[in-house]
């Protein structure tokens, strides 16, 4: 199922989601927020700020999870107008633009690390040329780049991360 972060914000409001077990890194992804923004973008950016603020929060009270989010692909899309003057709805690849901007942004901010799609497919040599690659391509590369910042925070080495002593000692790893 895909859905955006407000509906998300709801789920864990009742109960469930990702909170029903005690993850260590929690990933997600903006994809399906360039389709829920509608005019004016910018209320819909801060308010996807806002709520991914108050998510990560969440997140961070409940179970000290890592945070883990992946951007969106800004090449590739739809045939879009290079003019946009008097359009109704930015195009999808400006909203896309924008949305990789304030996850960054939440990134600096809250310090929740980010998969950077656009160069993880271009150093693979996917999308070069204005068009990506099918799911089948992008997925294994995607996962790889995941997995590297998941090591990289230590959750592969032989001994428990600080986060992970900290839980097992309140008793929240039984």
């Amino acid at each position: 199922m895909s859905y955006g972060v407000a509906a998300w914000l709801e789920e864990i409001a009742v109960g469930g989601g990702v909170f029903e077990f005690q993850p260590d890194i929690v990933i997600t992804s903006i994809a399906p927020e360039i389709d829920l923004l509608v005019p004016p973008e910018g209320e819909a950016i801060e308010a996807f700020k806002s709520n991914a603020r108050a998510l990560i929060e969440k997140i961070r009270q409940r179970c000290d999870a890592s945070i883990l989010w992946c951007n969106t692909t800004t090449v590739g899309q739809a045939i879009e107008p290079t003019n946009h003057h008097r359009l109704s709805v930015e195009p999808r690849s400006l909203r896309a633009h924008r949305l990789c901007l304030a996850l960054v942004e939440l990134s600096h901010e809250l310090g929740i690390s980010i998969i950077d799609v656009d160069r993880v497919l271009a150093e693979d040599g996917l999308g070069l040329d204005g068009e990506i690659s099918g799911e089948a391509e992008r997925l294994p590369v995607l996962r790889e780049e995941a997995l590297r910042v998941i090591e990289d925070y230590g959750y592969f080495d032989d001994r428990p991360i600080t986060a992970q002593l900290g839980r097992l000692a309140a008793g929240a790893g039984d």
